[in-house]
């Protein structure tokens, strides 16, 4: 008869033990999201999901692009990477984004894109549950409601980058 290191009241706490342990420690609900609430200078709320986010960066000095559309704020290099940023301001029509002392570039990767979005001001981080979104209205033209993924606190537009980050690239692609 082999012998066993434990007992078998021993070997019952170690393999509870082994699956709390294996568990994550929390359990995310699948419909808890967050968003980075930012503003632009029209003072309208929009979110970005975290989910998309890579990183934060203060506003830099941007290389112009020539022959691009106005949307595209510039380049920039981050750690020897080039970066096209994007000013959603004025892909939305209404208006180029002003540099001020709060402004930051939010690097984001989605739709196999990485680019920065140009922002006036971030405000903070805020979760939420995707039933709380309410559907999506046409403000103005430039703003089409493919682009929202829904309306957060009847204020915050939470943006649906892949929309917009693919419609970028059939603008981009016409253009050339």
């Amino acid at each position: 008869m082999a012998s066993t290191l434990f007992s078998p009241k021993e070997q019952k706490i170690l393999d509870l033990r082994t699956q709390k342990i294996a568990k994550p420690l929390h359990k995310k609900n699948k419909q808890d999201s967050a968003y980075l609430q930012i503003c632009f200078d029209n003072n309208e709320n929009y979110g970005i999901p975290v989910i998309d986010i890579e990183e934060v960066l203060k506003t830099q000095r941007m290389a112009n692009v020539p022959c691009t559309p106005d949307f595209i704020a510039g380049v920039i290099n981050r750690r020897s990477e080039m970066i096209a940023v994007l000013d959603l301001n004025a892909f939305f029509g209404l208006g180029k984004i002003s540099d001020n002392k709060d402004s930051r570039i939010i690097v984001v990767n989605a739709a196999n894109l990485q680019v920065g979005i140009l922002t006036s001001m971030i405000i903070g981080e805020v979760r939420y549950h995707s039933a709380d979104l309410a559907p999506p209205f046409q403000v103005n033209d430039g703003v089409k409601p493919e682009y929202i993924s829904g309306i957060h606190n009847n204020n915050v537009q939470v943006i649906n980058l892949e929309h917009i980050l693919l419609a970028l690239t059939l603008v981009l692609d016409s253009t050339i």
